[in-house]
């Protein structure tokens, strides 16, 4: 599916100015899709970072930077919920 933007790269909303990284796209059978980005701030004071804002895909420039995330790679172990099967008797 071809997309406006990428994971990883840093995107503005032009109405609210968040600021933050592409982590994931949502895609509505309505034909909406909205981008879920990973602001780029820490509150210092609670040592926190903010959840991720979900905006429709519209309303977001590219600052034309990037950040290395973390891609899965074919190579790479198995994670997540698995598969086990009952043990045999």
């Amino acid at each position: 599916m071809d997309r406006k933007f990428e994971f990883g790269e840093i995107v503005k909303d032009v109405v609210t100015g968040a600021t933050g990284a592409v982590m994931c796209f949502t895609d509505y059978h309505s034909g909406c899709t909205h981008i879920g980005i990973q602001p780029m701030v820490v509150d210092t004071a609670k040592g926190t970072i903010p959840e991720w804002i979900y905006l429709n895909d519209s309303s977001f420039v590219s600052t034309g930077k990037f950040v290395d995330i973390m891609r899965r790679r074919a190579d790479d172990p198995v994670s997540g919920p698995q598969r086990s099967d009952p043990p045999q008797m």
